[in-house]
């Protein structure tokens, strides 16, 4: 009697167990994707697809290039003096004969000496007329420079910066796309759908002649299945079974050719278009054959076409009565 309580117990854990077993392997829904075709339309039913996900851009920082100009040496002027050596066929005096360092570069000698802030490009004497003579030279150097160049999301530390306008994204996460599912329905070579969904597409779409066949084919891309390996991405194509048209039964009324008159010829009928179910044509190798054919879903019953006589021409025999006559002589005053 004692064991009858623990025996309970272990069958209740038992079927504990058993129900959280059941609870854990139990599938959650799947996909499903039914495609059908009835003779008057095409179904496509999809559900239970993954929801769809926005996406995002990548994230990081863009970075500016920014440049400036560094003088490594500043401009200078250099000055130079030069000494007139007359020697042998030379003047005593420079100016006499016009000589300067640069249209006589024989009689004049570079002495550098320290510039003493003298004039330049002109005749000086040293000594009351009887000393040397000199002549200063100077020559200007451009600074030298060079361009420095950095990238930067702000402007650099230091003077002289400029932004070029020319720019760099540092990707430090990359963009995450957009997913969805997508499906593409094509009705008889015509794409009818095209288009993004999430997790159900359910659409009908009817034929434009139920009693036709007609060819179809949906493609579907399942954003969590791009390869269809699980079958979620899947392409199917067929065609429709034409439905079976109606019977019902007509009877055609051919009109009656138009007799000439006296004054105008006779003339063959009108096509009937009033006929529910029956289309009316000339034969092509006799016109005075009209033809009747029952229309698609109707069966036609008795004669299916009339031979018609040729039109008479206006009969000419037009005339008066004697009481035509009596009523128009009592119209006349006098009569």
């Amino acid at each position: 009697m004692k064991l009858k309580k623990p025996i309970a117990s272990l069958v209740s854990v038992v079927l504990l167990t058993l129900g959280m077993a059941t609870l854990v392997t139990s599938p959650a829904s799947a996909h499903t994707n039914a495609v059908s075709a009835t003779c008057s339309a095409l179904s496509v039913d999809l559900r239970y697809y993954q929801a769809s996900r926005e996406g995002s851009p990548a994230q990081g920082y863009t970075e500016y290039e920014w440049t400036r100009t560094v003088v490594d040496q500043a401009a200078w002027t250099e000055y130079v003096r030069y000494t007139y050596t007359p020697e042998k066929d030379g003047a005593a005096n420079p100016a006499d004969v016009s000589s300067t360092p640069v249209t006589d570069p024989g009689h004049w000698n570079a002495d550098h000496k320290g510039y003493d802030d003298s004039a330049v490009d002109t005749y000086i004497q040293s000594g009351n007329g009887r000393g040397s003579w000199f002549w200063w030279i100077a020559t200007t150097h451009e600074a030298k420079t060079h361009v420095e160049t950095q990238w930067s999301k702000n402007k650099p530390a230091g003077d002289g910066w400029t932004k070029t306008g020319a720019s760099r994204f540092h990707e430090t996460s990359p963009a995450v796309p957009a997913k969805t599912n997508h499906v593409v329905v094509t009705i008889d070579g015509t794409a009818v759908e095209d288009t993004d969904f999430s997790t159900t597409f359910t659409k009908s779409y009817t034929f434009s002649d139920k009693y036709t066949s007609h060819t179809y084919s949906v493609a579907v891309t399942a954003w969590d299945d791009p390869t269809g390996h699980n079958g979620w991405t899947f392409t199917k194509s067929g065609s429709s079974i034409a439905c079976t048209p109606p019977v019902i039964q007509v009877t055609a009324v051919f009109p009656e050719p138009i007799a000439p008159t006296c004054t105008t010829d006779g003339s063959l009928p009108s096509l009937p278009t009033d006929q529910t179910g029956i289309t009316f044509s000339w034969d092509k190798k006799n016109p005075l054959k009209m033809v009747a054919k029952a229309d698609k879903g109707y069966i036609l019953t008795g004669v299916k076409f009339r031979i018609y006589d040729e039109p008479g021409m206006a009969t000419g025999d037009c005339y008066v009565t004697q009481g035509d006559r009596d009523r128009r002589s009592r119209d006349v005053p006098g009569g």
